[in-house]
């Protein structure tokens, strides 16, 4: 059934690159390492422990309060329903995904709104052992939040206007606050001439040093896995994105 909901869609930048210019050992340690920071961003960070020895945390997917699916180098949050308590849930998942992924993880740009979606899941198995799997959301919410987020020429995330409005409207501006940023969102069609909400990469960046470190952390990602930041798209994305925290200090910390 089709519903109007809140969706964030991530884009994950260099996919195809780091599959290209890596052996698929090392491709299959990596793909562990983002799932399992998607699964902790779609937990909040929270773990249990395994029962083996030695033993390990693991995301506690049993705490999972949205729905997730990934798709190659796309990864889709969203939501049951309307609920204020529902759109508190995805905008921390989101901000957690935005945050690992780009400090430490694999650079990514996404978009969280509000649209209509629907969704199919189901897995069907032969006889002859051949899988039939069906993993597919799909709607007007879908396609404009895939438009918005591929379109983005940095790694970030972008908040569109109604979901904005509903966190204020929910008296959330504490979360918008500690969470979130106005920003000039740079875009391929160019300058849209407004600042849009964002997600912080850091509640606060303090100093020059904590931003140096930032700054290292983030054209770390952008090369890790054997992928270029020589090509010019990729350097435009790694600038822009290291003039944000330049943007971040300047506004919530101290230049020396």
């Amino acid at each position: 059934m089709t519903q109007e909901v809140y969706l964030t869609y991530f884009d994950l930048l260099g996919f195809k690159e780091f599959i290209n210019n890596n052996d698929n050992g090392y491709i299959e340690d990596r793909m562990s390492q983002i799932f399992r920071d998607m699964e902790l961003s779609l937990t909040r960070r929270k773990t249990i422990f395994t029962n083996s020895v030695p033993k390990m945390a693991i995301p506690d997917l049993s705490s999972m309060k949205v729905n997730c699916i990934n798709i190659s180098d796309t990864v889709l949050y969203w939501t049951n329903d309307l609920n204020p308590k529902s759109l508190v849930h995805l905008f921390f998942v989101s901000y957690c995904f935005n945050q690992s992924f780009n400090l430490y993880n694999f650079p990514v740009r996404g978009c969280m709104t509000k649209g209509l979606v629907n969704h199919v899941m189901g897995d069907d198995k032969s006889s002859n052992d051949f899988l039939y799997s069906v993993r597919c959301l799909y709607g007007k919410g879908v396609v404009a939040a895939h438009n918005r987020a591929e379109s983005q020429q940095w790694a970030g995330t972008v908040i569109d206007k109604p979901v904005m409005e509903d966190l204020q409207k929910y008296l959330y501006e504490d979360i918008l606050n500690n969470y979130t940023i106005k920003y000039r969102v740079p875009y391929k069609f160019g300058d849209t001439g407004c600042d849009e909400l964002v997600f912080k990469l850091e509640n606060r960046v303090n100093d020059q040093t904590h931003l140096s470190k930032l700054k290292e952390h983030i054209s770390s990602v952008f090369s890790r896995d054997n992928k270029s930041i020589e090509n010019e798209s990729v350097k435009v994305k790694l600038e822009n994105t290291l003039k944000f925290l330049d943007y971040l200090l300047d506004i919530t910390g101290k230049r020396h």
